[in-house]
């Protein structure tokens, strides 16, 4: 197809909900990837960075999140723990460090922590702003208020990492235990402190591409930085574990992954 209509994208003017469809109906795979590439080099030449994670706290999370290996609501026999002691964290932040790591992330399992966990959790991110100089970002569940964001970056956390995981419309698809609007809010939260913004989503767990833009918009909206793109991993014991992996803009269940 002609991409010319298009060539806005690389003066730094945005595309319509109904472009961006229609691109998805009419490009084949390896044109729509040379012109995602020209996006990519006007924006962000050819430089890189480098994240590792670690997760500080594992299992029983409150949350039904359908995709989910820590949800309390399903048997996955993944390993469960509480906060990891800041000793712990130092070692493996500092190996990552000597790797050329320059984000390092910590998240936590659970829709809310408690208030000793949230007290651990500040010491932690000040002694890693301290004795580090990678960019720490943070995925911690959803936010009460913006003084909770406030007090992370207080103790050096820059980036919040929150997933909308699915557009509005197809939300209550996949998760019921809190609702979509609680997950913008905690974005909003995070960006009022003025944290940087990394969400994005999971795709292949039935959607369409009208709800992968609805949420990709609702991103764009609200001011992101960086949007990760997650496709099922189809994990034994949750209500998704026997779903095959598809990635298909019609949302059909194949056990081989494709692109289209």
């Amino acid at each position: 197809m002609d991409f010319g209509k298009y060539d806005k994208l690389l003066k730094g003017e945005n595309l319509s909900q109904e472009e961006i469809l229609h691109i998805s109906e009419y490009a084949e795979t390896e044109e729509l990837l040379d012109f995602a590439n020209r996006v990519r080099e006007m924006y962000h030449k050819n430089k890189i960075s480098l994240c590792a994670a670690m997760n500080l706290k594992s299992g029983k999370c409150s949350e039904d999140c359908k995709y989910c290996s820590q949800s309390a609501f399903y048997n996955t026999n993944i390993p469960v723990y509480p906060m990891q002691d800041i000793e712990k964290v130092l070692e493996f932040a500092a190996f990552n460090e000597e790797q050329g790591i320059t984000n390092f992330e910590l998240s936590t399992s659970g829709g809310d922590l408690s208030r000793l966990d949230k007290e651990k959790l500040i010491s932690i991110y000040e002694t890693l702003s301290q004795k580090t100089s990678m960019r720490l970002c943070g995925a911690h569940g959803l936010l009460k208020d913006v003084e909770e964001a406030k007090a992370l970056k207080k103790a050096g956390l820059v980036v919040y990492q929150h997933n909308l995981q699915a557009g509005r419309s197809y939300f209550h698809n996949i998760i019921t235990t809190h609702t979509y609007k609680e997950r913008l809010n905690t974005l909003k939260y995070a960006k009022e402190a003025g944290l940087i913004l990394c969400s994005g989503g999971v795709i292949g767990v039935g959607e369409t591409m009208a709800d992968r833009l609805e949420m990709a918009f609702d991103l764009r909206d609200i001011g992101i930085a960086s949007m990760p793109v997650n496709i099922l991993n189809p994990i034994p014991g949750t209500p998704f574990g026997d779903k095959g992996i598809s990635i298909s803009k019609e949302g059909r269940v194949s056990n081989n992954i494709y692109i289209s």
